[in-house]
């Protein structure tokens, strides 16, 4: 695990997009509305390579530079930190190339497959579902003793979910034994990609879960969203501000993009009353 203190003042826009690994039209449409957010900050909620992820010879690897580092060349010239989750498809070839990209990219934040960051009250928790599940586990739990008073908002970072109406539903196996330990009625929210769409599923034992893996493919939503969803490309900005006496709060939308009716605002919802880390 690593730990990376993010830099920012009292009011944070953090944008969060998922499952972006194409080189389609719409990837380049998604990523250049990205870059027109004005985010302090953009996550990206896993499979950020599709199909098989990149290789250790990543430099000269296709589908890092077309997948990659070119739709995402003018966020990451202007210095917005870019910070990774794995998903699935990031597994398959080479995992710790990413290690490596972080290095030689200053705007791209991947010190370590799972990490901890602290802002202020806040504090943010990325997990990686497909390595070391035991190892991440006692990591986390060690990092409580020290931070949980100091933990007023809590916000996780994953690339399955606790809850979707989507295709893949929550997360199973594995990658649900992480959840349920560390996320599940512990912290305020979840934000995962995996399933293609946007969805507001409301809260599951007081964690709040939003999905975002409308970054470059969309898919139907079989299943009923606990609150809202939509098949549309887009992301979702969580919007923080930070007070002296009393718990931060935060606002999100969930923005659509395409070319002909432009960035619409689709949903909107706020994480009242933090419980911090439980």
């Amino acid at each position: 695990g690593g730990i990376e203190y993010s830099q920012g003042g009292d009011n944070l826009k953090i944008c969060s997009v998922g499952d972006t690994g194409t080189s389609s039209k719409e990837k380049f449409m998604v990523a250049e509305y990205l870059e027109g957010e004005n985010c302090d900050q953009v996550r990206i909620l896993g499979d950020i390579v599709y199909e098989n992820g990149i290789s250790k010879k990543w430099k000269k690897d296709n589908n890092f530079i077309d997948k990659f580092l070119r739709p995402n060349q003018g966020l990451i010239d202007s210095g917005v930190p870019i910070f990774l989750v794995l998903g699935n498809h990031d597994v398959r070839k080479s995992s710790k190339a990413w290690l490596e990209v972080a290095k030689e990219y200053e705007a791209v934040k991947f010190p370590s497959f799972f990490y901890f960051e602290k802002m202020g009250d806040l504090c943010f928790f990325t997990f990686d579902q497909y390595h070391g599940i035991s190892e991440q586990i006692n990591w986390f739990s060690a990092k409580k003793l020290t931070y949980q008073p100091l933990c007023k908002m809590t916000l996780a970072f994953a690339h399955e979910a606790i809850k979707s109406s989507g295709k893949h539903g929550r997360a199973d196996k594995e990658e649900w034994v992480l959840l349920e330990e560390l996320v599940l009625g512990k912290m305020d929210l979840l934000a995962s990609g995996h399933d293609h769409q946007l969805s507001d599923e409301g809260k599951i034992q007081g964690t709040h879960q939003l999905i975002s893996g409308a970054g470059a493919k969309l898919r139907s939503i079989p299943g009923k969203p606990g609150v809202w969803g939509a098949k549309e490309y887009g992301y979702v900005v969580l919007n923080i501000q930070q007070f002296k006496n009393s718990s931060p709060s935060l606002e999100f939308d969930f923005v659509g993009v395409d070319k002909k009716r432009g960035r619409r605002i689709l949903h909107s919802g706020v994480i009242s009353n933090p419980q911090g880390w439980r």
